[in-house]
């Protein structure tokens, strides 16, 4: 497969006739028989009691759409080959909260996050950063069953 990249443009409604947004979205993937892709629309009742669309494409086996729209929203997806020039293997202390940094233990940026789940508990997680970024969790995809 050769390396390329994706391209996603808006404007907003403010410059176009209907006053509504245009999004135009390219993921350029390739074309694979069976397809990767699926389609699909489902009706569902908004809160104000309207029967309302949503209908987008997926990846099979994804857990949603990666490109759809609703009648309030649309959304679409770019697609780039990883950049792994930018990723670092830290070496953590036992306890992960200092990580080595030119043979010297540096501390951790620890940040707590909430995300609030309308009907549903609270989720919590912490974030952990250096001084280059983020920590990413380590995931071996090797042996990680989906």
């Amino acid at each position: 497969m050769e390396a390329s990249a994706s391209n996603s443009w808006v404007i907003s409604g403010n410059l176009t006739k209907s006053g509504k947004p245009i999004l135009a979205n390219d993921p350029h993937l390739e074309v694979t028989i069976p397809s990767e892709w699926y389609q699909f629309a489902m009706e569902y009742v908004s809160t104000n009691g309207k029967v309302r669309t949503y209908k987008g494409a997926a990846i099979t086996g994804g857990l949603n759409s990666l490109i759809g729209r609703t009648h309030y929203i649309a959304w679409g997806c770019t697609n780039v080959y990883t950049d792994t020039i930018d990723l670092y293997k830290e070496q953590l202390d036992e306890t992960k909260t200092h990580y080595l940094f030119d043979g010297v233990m540096r501390k951790l940026k620890i940040r707590n996050e909430i995300i609030k789940v309308k009907g549903q508990p609270d989720v919590e997680f912490e974030l952990k950063f250096t001084h280059r970024g983020p920590l990413l969790p380590y995931v071996n995809f090797w042996t990680h069953v989906y």
